[in-house]
């Protein structure tokens, strides 16, 4: 109601400890944790409807609940969910969301994530397709959106490179900054970038969400003038 129409609801399991930690709740495995956003979305879902819904859940439970005011958008607000799981987390967007927001993170097996390539990309997007076909919904009512932890962009791969070193050691920066492996950035010249990011879009990509350094006004303008206008 205060944005006029204009909410889109981000939705996840979470994955980094410190947050659970940071709110006292417990960091329970992935499987529960899915288990969980299940339940969550089915109640929004019905919460949204505009009467009284009732809904007992293992995670979750509400009696005759009823929001109000009702949401502008109808029927609900448009739900993006956040997530790379092929099985469980894609299965979910295709059920009950309207956007999903992927990465090229992969699960190595140990527990682990390792950061693939635009192969990546094809393998989940391929998941998706199926997971929509089970649940009989057109693929491309899903809106298919990629996150970037930390893009940087500079005239030279060094020095684009110098600039990515700067801010990870920076004492401000994210505790998922710090740790990811590097390969999880994308870092370089604005050619190389938007190559990229077009590989990314042929692989069926339709929308970016690139996390900037705030004080990194030449990643901006670079961005801005000579990576956008040539991803389309």
């Amino acid at each position: 109601t205060l944005s006029g129409g204009r909410l889109m609801l981000g939705l996840g399991i979470g994955w980094l400890k410190s947050e659970f930690r940071a709110f006292d709740v417990p960091f329970a495995p992935a499987p529960e944790r899915h288990a969980a956003l299940g339940e969550a979305m089915a109640i929004l879902e019905g919460a949204w409807r505009g009467e009284p819904f009732s809904f007992v859940g293992a995670h979750y439970r509400v009696d005759n609940l009823q929001l109000e005011p009702p949401p502008v958008q109808w029927p609900r607000p448009p739900i993006m969910v956040g997530g790379n799981g092929e099985r469980v987390t894609l299965r979910l967007v295709a059920r009950h969301a309207d956007a999903c927001n992927v990465s090229e993170l992969q699960d190595r097996g140990d527990g682990q994530e390792a950061v693939g390539g635009v192969e990546t990309i094809r393998r989940k997007l391929d998941a998706l397709r199926g997971h929509c076909a089970d649940a009989g919904r057109p693929y491309d009512e899903v809106l298919r959106t990629h996150f970037t932890l930390k893009l940087v962009l500079a005239p030279t791969e060094a020095a684009a490179a110098a600039k990515l070193a700067a801010q990870r050691a920076d004492a401000s920066a994210s505790p998922a900054t710090r740790r990811a492996q590097p390969s999880a950035f994308v870092c370089g010249t604005p050619e190389r970038v938007a190559a990229h990011y077009r590989a990314l879009a042929e692989a069926g990509i339709q929308y970016f969400v690139v996390q900037l350094d705030a004080a990194d006004e030449e990643t901006l303008r670079l961005l801005a003038t000579e990576v956008m206008p040539n991803v389309g």
